[in-house]
């Protein structure tokens, strides 16, 4: 089962990419540039765990701009918890890229 939410967050990461993050990328200058992307997880009761949706989202936004022949430098993450009317976790992910 987890296989196919997988492929779900695979499928919507993809039409994500194409539809709203594309646009905001520069072309291939050889000069580095930036990428936030705001992003939501869902808020587990336990120690650790992982977070299948935004690994496979972000991962596949990654893969994309590889594929896209762009060189990912560094990702990093800042997040807030408990933000929003729902009170969801709120991560920013900053994708250093040449």
């Amino acid at each position: 089962m987890m296989g196919l939410f997988d492929k779900q967050n695979e499928t919507f990461a993809a039409g994500m990419y194409e539809n709203d993050i594309k646009k905001y990328l520069k072309k291939k200058n050889g000069k580095t540039h930036v990428l936030m992307i705001e992003s939501y997880a869902k808020i587990v009761n336990v120690s650790i765990s992982a977070d299948d949706k935004y690994t496979t989202q972000i991962d596949s936004v990654l893969e994309k701009m590889q594929d896209d022949g762009y060189d990912i430098i560094d990702v990093k993450i800042n997040s807030s918890v408990n933000t929003g009317a729902l009170g969801n976790q709120s991560i920013l992910t900053l994708i250093t890229y040449k």
